[in-house]
């Protein structure tokens, strides 16, 4: 068999993987839509009724109370009896399209189907890489632990990502008419009045990306629509953030979710301090040789660096639930993407991109793992692989600002 018949074969390979992983998915939507028996994508832990984070949205639309009242607890209208919290304009765009409990199965495979697409096209636009790269990078994302825990869940982080998506694909356009910047600005704006954390990426994205992407005063149009998204929710902030759950155990990620109030923190927490000494000093020496990484060019698939400074802060300043790692997968394509360049190629740079890598996966699937393994595995990815991961991914990022954002920032 010569080179190309062995190409042709593993990207077969690679389509029917992908269309099993999607079907499956699919499969598993419309089970937790009809609410029947009690299986869910590879054994991940299923709430019922299902579509349990989504409820707490469909039902508070559907019953008698003004934010307010649910904010201050109140009044509850949640099937699990949780605390409210999120911005009106959730609540006002729910009771306008007149969303409420009955409407819960069908939003939640809907917005689950509109994710799955939406992540495909973002794939399929990358830059730089083969069509098998694209289609192995798809299927590891779709089938990963938090994609599928937020398909289950019918997280509102979807919604986030599926606004994500159009606004990556928009600024990446090569033009600067006005109909570009009043459609960054209106997905800038709802990115940031639904979860304030998107405002904390556009930030950090928006000084990394300089104005490479945008014409004169381009922070107009993405960075103030964001900042205005978040100051209308002002008066709601605190009970906002009062009411948000302080995920612990397994099913929390960030910076200080050390296994709260398990035996195994003191161990998790001596782990994690010199797994983050260790990789500042590393991360130190690598700065020192500057573009460690080859610039980017271009700013061809912002959708990837957009999501990975969206990550990054809450990895580094809160305590999430796993499914917000769905953000992180979008790593992958990224990092691919810079060491698919020729002048990345280097054996020092090729590792530290493996070890990305593999990182990556294993962050995202570690959760599939049962039993004594899976808890394992769990702590070093919280202690170990996690922080060496977040703090390469800075390296990264810092490494690789756009050439044009130097240049603009030099003169």
């Amino acid at each position: 068999m010569n080179r190309a018949s062995k190409q042709q074969s593993v990207l077969v390979l690679n389509i029917v993987l992908c269309l099993l992983v999607v079907a499956y998915s699919i499969y598993s939507l419309i089970g937790y839509g009809l609410d029947g028996g009690t299986h869910s994508f590879w054994g991940l832990p299923r709430m019922r009724p299902s579509f349990a984070d989504l409820r707490l949205l469909t039902h508070a639309s559907g019953c008698k109370a003004t934010v307010q009242e649910l904010l201050r607890n109140l009044i509850n209208c949640d099937p699990f009896s949780r605390s409210f919290n999120y911005p009106p304009i959730v609540l006002f765009l729910l009771r306008t399209f007149r969303i409420n409990a009955e409407s819960t199965s069908l939003l939640g495979v809907l917005q689950g189907i509109l994710a799955i697409l939406g992540v495909s096209l973002a794939f399929s636009q990358l830059s730089n890489l083969r069509l098998n790269t694209k289609i192995l990078l798809l299927t590891i994302c779709i089938g990963s632990f938090p994609f599928q825990l937020a398909l289950e869940r019918g997280n509102y982080d979807l919604w986030v990502l599926i606004l994500l998506l159009p606004l990556g694909l928009l600024v990446d356009i090569p033009t600067h008419s006005l109909l570009k910047k009043i459609g960054i600005a209106t997905l800038s704006f709802l990115l940031a009045a639904l979860k304030i954390f998107p405002l904390i990426g556009i930030g950090f994205w928006y000084t990394w990306q300089q104005k490479t992407c945008l014409m004169k005063h381009g922070y107009l149009w993405i960075v103030c629509p964001a900042v205005l998204g978040v100051v209308l929710q002002a008066p709601y902030l605190g009970a906002i953030f009062g009411n948000t759950p302080k995920p612990t155990g397994e099913l929390s990620f960030g910076l200080r979710a050390v296994y709260q109030g398990s035996s195994m923190f003191t161990i998790a927490l001596a782990l994690k301090t010199l797994t983050l000494l260790a990789c500042f000093v590393l991360l130190t020496k690598l700065l020192t040789k500057y573009q460690f990484f080859y610039p980017i060019q271009s700013q061809q698939n912002s959708i990837f660096s957009l999501a990975l400074w969206m990550i990054i802060p809450v990895y580094l300043l809160s305590l999430s639930f796993d499914y917000r790692l769905l953000f992180l997968l979008f790593a992958f394509p990224f990092v691919v993407n810079i060491t698919s360049l020729k002048e990345n190629s280097k054996t020092d740079q090729l590792l530290f991109s493996c070890f990305i890598r593999l990182s990556i996966v294993f962050v995202a699937y570690e959760q599939y793992l049962p039993g004594a393994l899976g808890a394992i595995a769990h702590l070093l990815s919280d202690a170990i692989v996690q922080p060496a991961l977040f703090i390469g991914l800075i390296g990264v990022l810092v490494c690789t600002q756009p050439r044009d954002a130097i240049s603009q920032t030099v003169h």
